[in-house]
C-alpha cells in the first residue's frame, strides 16, 4: 500500500533542515516571534532539538530582561534536560523557572499569577 503524499509538518529524527517541507519556515517564524517576547512559557518540550535550543540561547543572551518558564511535569523538574540544567546554572532561577506541574496545573498556576 503506497500513499502518494508528502507530510505537511516534519517531526522526529532525521535532517529537517532541507529545502523541502515547512521546517525552515516554521523555524524562522519561531525566531521572529521570540524577538517580540519577554517571557517565554514552554510546555512539554524535551529540549533535544539543537536548532530550537540555539534560537532560545540567542534570545536569552540578547536581553537580560528575558526569561523562560518551563512546564514539563514533576519528573522533568527533578531531572531536567542537560540544556535546561546549563541554563539554570548560568542564568539562575530568576530567568529560568521550572514549574514542576503537568500542563493543566501549570497553566492554572500561571493564570492565577496574572494581575
Amino acid at each position: 500500500f503506497h500513499l502518494d503524499y508528502h507530510p505537511a509538518i516534519v517531526f522526529g529524527q532525521g535532517n529537517k533542515l532541507t529545502a523541502q517541507g515547512p521546517y525552515l519556515d516554521l523555524l524562522h517564524a519561531f525566531r521572529s516571534a521570540l524577538e517580540m517576547t519577554k517571557v517565554l512559557t514552554v510546555i512539554g518540550y524535551s529540549f533535544r532539538d539543537s536548532h530550537v535550543n540555539e534560537y532560545l540561547t540567542q534570545w536569552l543572551n540578547s536581553n537580560r530582561m528575558r526569561s523562560i518558564r518551563i512546564i514539563n511535569g514533576p519528573s522533568f523538574a527533578e531531572s531536567p534536560a542537560d540544556y535546561v540544567r546549563v541554563l539554570q546554572q548560568h542564568l539562575g532561577p530568576e530567568r529560568v523557572n521550572l514549574i514542576p506541574k503537568y500542563a493543566k496545573e501549570g497553566l492554572e498556576a500561571l493564570w492565577e499569577e496574572l494581575p
